[in-house]
C-alpha cells in the first residue's frame, strides 16, 4: 500500500499566507500610484514645501520640424510643491503649457534614480489658459524625476523635469 500523502501543517500554511501577504503588500507599494482630481485640495497633513528646481540632465530638448517663420513653439514649464515625500505622500505637479492650448492632454512620465523616464499611470489637462495641474503619489523610493510630454501639431513636446526625493 502507498504512503499517503501528507497534509500541510496549519503553522506551515500560517506561514505562506503571511509570505504572501507580506510579497503582496510590497509588490503594492512598489507600483503604487494615485491620481487625484486635479481641483481638490491636498489633505492638511501635506504643507507644501519650497518649488522643486528642473534637472539640467534629466530631460531632452523637445524634437521640432521645420515651422514657418511666424510659428511659435510650444513649450511646457513644470513645477512641483516639493523636493521631497515620503512614499504614497501626495506630490501637487504644475505647469503651463505655452501657447496657451486648452484641454490639451499631458502625459506625466516618471525616472528613478534616472535609469529613463516611462509613463506615470496619470495625465493631465490644461485650462484654456494652458495651465494644469495634478496631483501624484508614488511607492518607489529614490530619487524621482517627473515631466509631462504632449503632442502638439505632430511634434512632441516634452517638459523640464522635476526632481522629488521620495523616502
Amino acid at each position: 500500500m502507498p504512503p499517503s500523502p501528507s497534509r500541510p501543517s496549519r503553522p506551515a500554511i500560517a506561514m505562506s499566507l503571511a509570505a504572501a501577504a507580506v510579497i503582496g503588500f510590497l509588490l503594492g507599494a512598489l507600483v503604487a500610484v494615485t491620481q487625484v482630481d486635479d481641483t481638490a485640495e491636498p489633505p492638511p497633513s501635506a504643507a507644501p514645501a519650497p518649488t522643486s528646481t528642473a534637472s539640467p540632465l534629466a530631460s531632452p530638448a523637445p524634437t521640432t520640424t521645420a515651422a514657418p517663420s511666424n510659428a511659435v513653439e510650444a513649450q511646457i514649464t513644470l513645477t512641483a510643491d516639493r523636493a521631497s515625500a515620503d512614499t504614497d505622500e501626495l506630490i501637487r505637479l504644475e505647469g503651463v503649457l505655452r501657447p496657451t492650448a486648452g484641454e490639451a492632454t499631458l502625459q506625466v512620465q516618471q525616472s528613478v534614480d534616472g535609469i529613463g523616464f516611462v509613463d506615470f499611470p496619470v495625465t493631465a489637462t490644461t485650462r484654456t489658459d494652458g495651465s494644469f495641474g495634478v496631483w501624484v503619489r508614488t511607492g518607489r523610493v529614490g530619487r524621482s524625476e517627473f515631466r509631462v510630454v504632449t503632442d502638439v501639431d505632430g511634434t512632441q513636446v516634452v517638459s523640464n523635469a522635476v526632481a522629488v526625493q521620495v523616502s
